[in-house]
């Protein structure tokens, strides 16, 4: 739980993403997801890597960004790795859009699985302990069977390469 703590906790430092913006306020859920229903939420993104699930984390704050990326990234399906970021960054995209700008399939589902990225964003945004310890629960457990029992649906995942976010 640590290193993930740690990875956000310099992510929001480094990228000034602290607490909501007022304008923002009114989207974020007031009510805090109990432990069962974060278990759900995240098991089937719980074993991706600290870094991506970070940015994912931070990115899902912002459901309507999100989309507008996603549409950016399939507008500029020739550029890859740091020469697609670095057109992310100058097209004034934020460093977690510029981030995930590596995973366009991550990004394409989570846009197109709008309801679970916002609610992502709400639970990230309510109580972001009690998210990691959801994560580290699932960790724990190293069974994300949770989501095969929900509404979500999972297959393995490859962490390394591409990973796949299928909800």
């Amino acid at each position: 739980m640590n290193n993930l703590v740690l990875v956000i906790v310099a992510v929001l430092l480094l990228h000034g993403a602290g607490a909501p913006r007022f304008d923002e306020a009114p989207a974020l859920a007031a009510t805090r997801a109990t432990a069962d229903e974060l278990d759900r939420l995240l098991a089937p993104v719980a074993l991706y890597p600290d870094q991506l699930l970070a940015q994912m984390l931070l990115s899902a704050a912002n459901p309507a960004k999100l989309s507008a990326f996603n549409e950016w990234l399939a507008s500029h399906e020739s550029a890859t790795g740091t020469a697609l970021q670095d057109a992310a960054r100058a097209s004034g995209f934020e460093p977690s859009f510029v981030a995930l700008a590596l995973f366009p399939e991550v990004v394409h589902t989570m846009a197109e699985q709008l309801d679970w990225t916002t609610k992502l964003g709400e639970a990230f945004a309510a109580d972001r302990s009690a998210v990691f310890a959801s994560i580290q629960r699932l960790r724990a457990k190293d069974d994300v069977s949770v989501a095969r029992t929900s509404r979500f649906q999972s297959v393995p995942m490859t962490l390394i390469r591409k990973p796949r976010l299928e909800l």
